[in-house]
């Protein structure tokens, strides 16, 4: 049963310490995320190419820049780990610093992110058979240097 004081009317859901649960729902995401990318069960860096490069080669439509891509089950899985990955790379710790040191642009589109991942992971295929969130985090931060103090 949904407590009272969570039932709004289409107004966001709020915690006891007045965090948006949607904020509180999308840590645990990242945080689930991350465990998992060590996991046995990990991509490695080539499987996660093979499923976001028809996206990053995708056709750009549209004042949005709406993609026209495949709709496979891969396609999904790049896109799915990419909507994780837009909202943990935005991630601080508790002296406000960001825990990946990636500086991405608040404007950087997802589409972007798949396209720099794809291209880093191009260059350096001698990283292939690596964990495929530390070859991400190793493209960004290249692309998205932090200045000091960030």
């Amino acid at each position: 049963m949904v407590p009272k004081e969570w039932r709004g009317q289409g107004a966001p859901v709020i915690a006891e310490d007045g965090v948006q649960m949607k904020t509180v729902i999308r840590f645990f995401l990242g945080i689930l995320f991350i465990s998992c990318s060590s996991s046995a069960f990990a991509d490695t860096a080539q499987e996660m190419l093979s499923a976001c490069k028809p996206i990053a080669r995708a056709n750009l439509s549209g004042a949005k820049g709406k993609a026209t891509g495949p709709d496979t089950f891969a396609a999904g899985k790049c896109w799915g780990a990419f909507t994780v990955i837009q909202n943990v790379i935005e991630r601080v710790d508790d002296r406000m610093l960001l825990i990946y040191n990636v500086c991405a642009p608040a404007e950087s589109t997802r589409i972007q992110l798949i396209a720099m991942f794809v291209d880093y992971a191009e260059k350096n295929p001698q990283r292939l058979k690596e964990d495929f969130f530390d070859v991400f985090i190793d493209a960004m931060q290249k692309a998205f240097p932090c200045r000091a103090g960030k």
